[in-house]
């Protein structure tokens, strides 16, 4: 055995219809690590998903795994560009979201501008930048339903407390 070499092993094999979830075990030395690798595999190369509830299905389970945010993981496509930019977009879209940090001025454009100073050619075609903005669409959508939903459960709690708490008669 080379002590140079680096072994990969799938453990286990999950298909969740759009995507794959593997389990692979890295050994270097005597030392292995687990890895999650999340496959999408109805997407075209330059084309775009039929739908957009795996696509986030995909990244709730990618953060699913990360402990913290400083945890890094890795989004990788054939050229790291058109499909890895769609994902990068909308999980720090997302992150933003999560955090309750999107802007009153917040811009899906100025967001993928800025990212392709950092990685050129991000998101590359006109199908990639919509599907963007229909699944930003879709979080957005999904968030304001949460808070509302949370609203009126705080609202029926409130009401019970009342009622609960009026003096009887």
């Amino acid at each position: 055995m080379h002590g140079r070499a680096f072994f990969v092993l799938q453990d286990s094999e999950e298909n969740k219809g759009d995507y794959l979830t593997r389990t692979l075990r890295v050994t270097y030395r005597n030392c292995s690590r687990t890895l999650k690798q999340l496959h999408y595999l109805n997407w075209p190369d330059h084309g775009v998903p039929d739908s957009i509830p795996p696509i986030l299905d995909m990244l709730h389970e990618m953060r699913s795994y990360q402990p913290h945010d400083d945890v890094p993981f890795c989004i990788h496509c054939s050229a790291g560009c058109g499909r890895t930019g769609v994902l990068c977009v909308i999980d720090y879209t997302w992150n933003l979201l999560k955090k309750q940090m999107i802007t009153p001025d917040f811009s899906i454009y100025d967001l993928v501008q800025n990212m392709r100073t950092q990685r050129p050619s991000l998101v590359q075609t006109k199908e990639q930048y919509e599907l963007v903005y229909r699944t930003i669409k879709s979080l957005f959508e999904r968030y304001l339903q949460s808070v509302d939903a949370q609203t009126c459960r705080n609202e029926v709690s409130d009401q019970e407390h009342c009622l609960a708490n009026e003096p009887e008669f």
